[in-house]
């Protein structure tokens, strides 16, 4: 590895704006892979402050695979979401720019700008491709991914214990509407070592409005066996309208991911995200929103709408998309793409834009397909994924932006949409997942031996 002092940068990720997104440092390591002890790494994590920290290790050489660490405050971690988009955007801008030449925005591309560029990060949840448009400034990665749906859940009281601010008065009626689920939310890993409590607020804008940075939800009995040694955190989150061609500023550019017709594209769901742990609120969760993009489409199968329960939320933690029996639509189709273009960290003042997509593919009631044995449902259908697609809003930017509320205009009718009740058949296991979004550097520097 190089000599000299330890160096840093940091990013704005999921935005295009500086000041906004989510906030990320990565540090490169001098002198050997072991020049920093664990106790210094997370003394320099602490010191920036941030909800991760990378440290990002010099490959054999330009454009080989580099090793990377990612570290919250606490504890370092298997994967997450936006240190790996920041490295992204860093590695093809900085550090291997002379193999990638920049190309300006608006610039018209050629074979070498429109050309994606790749390499692979290597996480300790396994390697990571990771994709990169220079015409489009969009990163995109591939995600590793292990679903598991725990068999335990959170309920509405432990919602409200976690935040007490819940109990004012003029939240008095969606708080009896919670308080009339029949079922508690789900709890999911993404991987080991990444878990995340999904609570559907879609309908309940006050209470989505009102929540604070506070303690990790509790989830009722403990997490499965084998999975119990884990990050916690939770994702609350609304369904937003489709918006109207008036009200999206401009075409979104498309995914850094390889382009292909053979499929038409898909339908985007557009989500409104807020993820709390331990008395921090993060302004964009790459791989919160991948659990639950990961869940919803799961539910979803081969459909592209979710049913509203008859109206009613009382059994949230199902989703039944529209179909026939083993695994196919009444048309036979076995393969889906889904898009959820979402929206972070609205309330904190710093916006921050995902993008994740998700193929999913059918398989017989033996559960018989090329993928992962875990990540599979029995309450929905699905279908096998094809080469990925251009489609409107993949890197989450440009998007239009939402009411305050965060309820998309939802009315009561509406109030538990995409987590109806009632029994799907055949089963769908997740192919692949993609995340991605922008990011614009802030800051260098290096960093005094303190230790």
């Amino acid at each position: 590895m190089a000599a000299g002092p330890h160096t840093f940068v940091t990013y704005d990720v999921f935005t295009a704006e500086r000041y906004q997104g989510n906030p990320l440092a990565i540090v490169s390591p001098r002198g050997s892979s072991t020049s920093l002890t664990q106790a210094q790494k997370q003394r320099i994590v602490r010191e920036f402050g941030y909800s991760e920290t990378v440290f990002l290790y010099d490959g054999e050489e330009l454009g080989k695979p580099r090793q990377m660490e990612i570290f919250t405050i606490d504890q370092e971690i298997p994967f997450a979401g936006h240190p790996v988009i920041g490295t992204a955007h860093y590695i093809f801008n900085a550090l291997e720019r002379s193999i990638y030449p920049p190309t300006q925005p608006g610039q018209a591309p050629n074979h070498n700008h429109n050309r994606n560029q790749s390499t692979v990060l290597l996480t300790k949840a396994g390697p990571v491709t990771v994709n990169y448009n220079p015409y489009r400034q969009v990163a995109a990665a591939q995600v590793p991914h292990n679903i598991h749906v725990h068999s335990s859940h959170v309920s509405t009281e432990a919602l409200l214990d976690a935040h007490p601010q819940l109990s004012n008065s003029s939240l008095e009626g969606e708080i009896k509407g919670l308080q009339g689920r029949k079922e508690g939310f789900p709890v999911i890993s993404l991987v080991k070592g990444m878990t995340f409590a999904l609570v559907n607020l879609t309908g309940y804008a006050g209470v989505m409005k009102a929540l604070r940075a506070g303690p990790t939800v509790e989830v009722s009995g403990k997490l499965d066996d084998g999975w119990s040694e884990t990050f916690l955190g939770a994702m609350y989150f609304t369904h937003l309208p489709s918006p109207t061609p008036s009200s999206t500023p401009s075409p979104a550019p498309a995914s850094a991911i390889p382009q292909s017709s053979s499929f038409p594209s898909p339908k985007i769901h557009h989500l409104r995200a807020r993820m709390i742990e331990s008395g921090i609120e993060d302004p964009a969760t790459g791989s919160g929103c991948c659990a639950l993009a990961c869940y919803l489409a799961l539910q979803l199968g081969l459909g592209d709408e979710f049913s509203d329960g008859e109206g009613d939320d009382s059994n949230a933690s199902e989703r039944v998309a529209k179909g026939g029996e083993k695994g196919e639509d009444g048309n036979g189709k076995k393969e889906a793409h889904h898009v959820f273009a979402i929206e972070q960290g609205v309330e904190m003042g710093r916006r921050s834009q995902i993008c994740v997509e998700v193929w999913v593919v059918a398989v017989d009631e033996d559960g018989n397909g090329d993928v992962n044995d875990n990540d599979t449902t029995e309450k929905s259908q699905g279908g096998e994924k094809g080469a990925a697609v251009a489609g409107k809003e993949r890197d989450g930017a440009e998007q239009p932006r939402s009411d305050e509320e965060g309820d998309g205009g939802a009315g009561a009718k509406d109030k538990g949409k995409g987590m109806g009740k009632g029994k799907a058949k055949g089963k769908v296991k997740i192919k692949e997942v993609v995340l991605s979004g922008r990011a614009c550097s802030v800051m260098q520097g290096q960093l005094h031996q303190i230790f």
